[in-house]
């Protein structure tokens, strides 16, 4: 299991880091000055700018650490960029999330952790800028904190004006910035300063690109290979990545005109006839155009939906809750559409009492989309289960004895737009979200899913890290 959630807009966060100097080595002042200056108003041994790749995370600037990147699997910068604001841990040991933590109970041993989301100028969260020490800690005051918010707009906009293979500003006096707002009083900075987009004109410095003796070059053949920008075409520059954002909310604004806000009123109409028409072939055209209708608004919602959750970006509402309650919450939901089908549904929480740390709408969302397409593609009898694994996880199971669906589909059943029917002959499958849908939210919290089958069904296991329980 992933010691890390994923965002819901993970390709185009790492392309965004990827059109700058992110990932770069060329030395650059100011963040080392800021790392330093963290370090000592938090009276911490560490300070860091943690830049969080795919499968790693690499420090821009380091304060009293050697290392220059780890694992992603080692880092709690990586559940920063899925935070509304700054995370303050006092004590890792206490907190269920990290207490099992790679970097917790291994090398280097942090027990003490705080940090706030580094937001690039297209919205994209590209890492942290935090503070650590190895022994618990009290709160930090609220000017500490301020300053880390602060600090951490200022290495932001920094790497936001970069560009791969460009050396960044390299001296503190080198500043584009507002004064004015980046020495502004915490109470001038919204709660929620850490999301929300920061406009300002883009500026490179006008020195010719480093040569390889110049001290501002890449120092090796790993720095250069950060530094150097990818030939996926999905990596775009940061100018293209607006773009394409762009672009993409504006076909959104027009979907959601267009086609939403009259389908609600021909569906209002239609519903309006329904109800007048007493029977006879009028009540059977009427019927027939309401549920067409409500197919229609579900494939319109469903496309809004999963773009929003793919282009935008998602935070969970995240709390405690009751994973019985959770499970006999969904079953309510589908129960009306189990006996219309004239299946069978089991649910059992038995194996799993207690609490889980989820966005309980979000859960709802998924376990009720897999239970529906239990009811609508699988067999007569449906089981809804939950269980702990030894490892702690929570594993929670959607199984029906329907047939076996073919390795081809199996292998793209969580793609979009992949409804296991041809395009010409698929009936009202819909546009194959749903699955796609249930995937992205699981990652964001960490989870994972799967499909299993054979001659006795299907099975949708979901798996929920311990660190949630």
């Amino acid at each position: 299991m992933r010691s890390y959630p994923i965002p819901s807009n993970e390709d185009g966060r790492i392309a965004a880091i990827r059109a700058t100097d992110a990932l770069g080595d060329a030395p650059h002042g100011r963040l080392d000055e800021i790392t330093e200056e963290l370090a000592a108003a938090f009276d911490c041994p560490t300070a860091l700018v943690s830049i969080v790749d795919t499968d790693r995370q690499y420090f821009r600037s380091r304060y009293g650490l050697d290392a220059c990147e780890t694992s992603r699997e080692k880092s709690i910068c990586a559940h920063v960029i899925m935070a509304p604001r700054q995370l303050v841990i006092r004590d890792t040991h206490a907190d269920p999330r990290f207490r099992n933590h790679p970097v917790v109970v291994d090398p280097p041993n942090v027990r003490f952790y705080a940090g706030t989301p580094i937001i690039l100028h297209n919205n994209f969260r590209a890492g942290s800028l935090c503070v650590l020490d190895f022994v618990p800690r009290e709160a930090p005051s609220p000017e500490a904190v301020d300053l880390l918010t602060r600090r951490a707009v200022e290495v932001g906009q920094i790497i936001s004006c970069s560009s791969p293979g460009e050396a960044m500003y390299p001296g503190a006096t080198d500043n584009v910035f507002s004064e004015e707002f980046l020495d502004s009083p915490t109470d001038a900075i919204p709660e929620t300063a850490a999301i929300v987009p920061l406009s300002f004109r883009r500026r490179r410095p006008a020195a010719p690109a480093p040569s390889p003796a110049d001290p501002a070059a890449p120092r090796d053949d790993a720095a250069r290979q950060r530094a150097a920008p990818p030939e996926s075409p999905a990596m775009q520059s940061v100018d293209d990545v607006d773009a394409a954002e762009l672009a993409r909310r504006e076909f959104l604004c027009l979907v959601g005109h267009e086609l939403r806000t009259p389908l609600t009123v021909l569906m209002g109409y239609a519903k309006l006839l329904e109800h007048r028409v007493s029977d006879g072939p009028d009540k059977v055209m009427t019927s027939a155009i309401t549920r067409m209708g409500d197919h229609l608004h579900a494939v319109v919602e469903s496309v809004l939906t999963y773009s929003d959750l793919v282009s935008g970006e998602r935070m969970l509402n995240e709390d405690r809750h009751d994973i019985e309650a959770l499970l006999e919450d969904c079953a309510s939901l589908i129960r009306p559409s189990v006996e219309v089908a004239g299946k069978t549904l089991v649910v059992d929480s038995r194996g799993a009492q207690g609490q889980v740390t989820v966005d309980r709408e979000q859960m709802k969302l998924v376990l009720v989309s897999l239970l529906k397409n239990a009811v609508t593609h699988g067999g007569k009898r449906i089981r809804f289960r939950a269980a702990l694994t030894d490892a702690g996880h929570l594993s929670i199971q959607i199984e029906d004895d329907g047939a076996p669906i073919s390795d081809a589909q199996a292998r793209q059943v969580f793609e979009p737009f992949k409804s296991g029917a041809r395009l010409d002959n698929r009936g009202r499958e819909g546009l194959g979200l749903g699955l796609a849908l249930t995937k992205r939210i699981v990652e964001m919290h960490g989870g994972e899913i799967s499909l299993a089958q054979g001659d006795g069904g299907k099975t949708f296991t979901i798996l929920m890290p311990d660190w949630r329980m």
